[in-house]
């Protein structure tokens, strides 16, 4: 594993399989995570909290405009824009 072969004939000795070669203490390393800070921690929050706020605000003003008699479709798009345009952009995943 690890090796590309475009043709030809070759011998090979196998010193190391598994967790012992150097694809194995690649895997080993990336398993491995540091601990999240307290900052990452509150900005986590943070994000938590502004995506509830977003989905009250969205569901509160989806509701009223079905009561106000307004075309629900159009309801429904206002609101899924309203939503795209409060939600922060700050999740990136690793």
């Amino acid at each position: 594993m690890g090796t590309h072969v475009v043709s030809g004939m070759a011998k090979a000795v196998v010193i190391q399989t598994g967790k012992e070669t150097e694809f194995g203490k690649v895997s080993d390393r990336l398993r491995l995570r540091p601990q999240e800070t307290e900052f990452e921690r509150g900005v986590r929050r943070f994000g938590y909290f502004l995506m509830e706020i977003t989905l009250v605000l969205v569901i509160a003003i989806f509701g009223i405009n079905v009561f106000l008699s307004r075309p629900v479709l159009d309801s429904l798009l206002f609101t899924l824009a309203l939503a795209v345009g409060l939600t922060p952009n700050c999740y990136r995943q690793l």
